[in-house]
């Protein structure tokens, strides 16, 4: 029997949903691989959203989007000096320094933006909040996350893409809005509004997607069930790869994927980021 110790998160859901055997490498054998380009490059906007919405909680002012930019591309270069990146093969290829400098101008190209036109949008009363669910009497353990941002009836999701623009479906039924709506709902007593901010950055030239949607006490309740069974499988030891036609199962995306015996390289050209 495997179990998590002291309680299970929503990127653990998540992951779990998306690819089992991922799960199984990074949280049962404690597997730890570089992260790639792309997460570094969302890990720098996040950094930058969180310094300005950090900043306006206190001073009630937007950041001006240089500062905004500045401090983007610090916390990019600071996650790049704390751990070594993972390159695909196309992005060996190109070159490393080549990639790097790339990836830092398209940091400061999609925080600039997203502070010029998103930010004064927003009035945060919280930015990176951790939250607890207890849940456990309904799974035996309970969730755990961190909600981008909090407004008085409003929850966001940010999140930075290529050229893969997401749907009103994975704003309807994304786990992680779930979650954080439910916290949220806990704290409040109403039901937020659940919102999905990207950023794309198609062939150069930034576009944005804002998704909004509500979440239901149904929905809650299926968040419930579902934490349930992930818990259980995990307990079981049942950890399923994704279909190989999943967009996530790429090198680009997946870490693990050169050394998963799932993993099937042909297909690598065929996927969009």
């Amino acid at each position: 029997m495997i179990a998590p110790v002291r309680h299970f998160s929503v990127s653990q859901l998540g992951m779990y949903c998306r690819c089992a055997e991922q799960y199984r490498r990074r949280y049962i054998d404690g597997d730890k691989v570089p992260p790639g380009i792309a997460l570094l490059v969302g890990g720098g906007v996040h950094g930058g959203i969180d310094a300005a919405m950090k900043g306006k909680k206190e001073t009630g002012s937007d950041m001006p989007p240089d500062d905004l930019r500045d401090a983007a591309v610090a916390s990019f270069d600071m996650r790049l000096s704390r751990e070594e990146v993972s390159l695909t093969k196309e992005e060996r290829e190109v070159g490393r320094a080549v990639v790097i400098g790339s990836s830092r101008d398209r940091v400061a190209a999609l925080s600039h933006y997203w502070g010029t036109v998103a930010q004064p949008e927003y009035t945060p009363l919280g930015s990176e909040v951790e939250f607890t669910l207890p849940t456990e009497r309904e799974v035996g353990l309970p969730l755990v996350g961190v909600v981008d941002l909090i407004e008085a009836s409003r929850v966001t999701d940010f999140k930075t893409s290529g050229s893969r623009a997401a749907s009103q479906r994975e704003a309807d039924v994304s786990l992680q809005l779930t979650a954080y709506s439910l916290h949220v709902h806990r704290i409040q007593g109403a039901a937020p509004e659940v919102r999905l901010d990207q950023l794309l950055d198609r062939s150069g030239k930034t576009e944005r997607r804002v998704l909004s949607a509500r979440r239901t006490r149904a929905d809650y309740e299926r968040l419930v069930l579902r934490l349930r069974a992930t818990i259980a499988a995990v307990r079981a030891g049942n950890f399923p790869p994704c279909s190989p036609e999943n967009w996530g199962c790429s090198e680009r995306w997946c870490g693990f994927a050169a050394t998963c015996p799932y993993f099937v390289p042909e297909l690598e050209a065929g996927k969009a980021g």
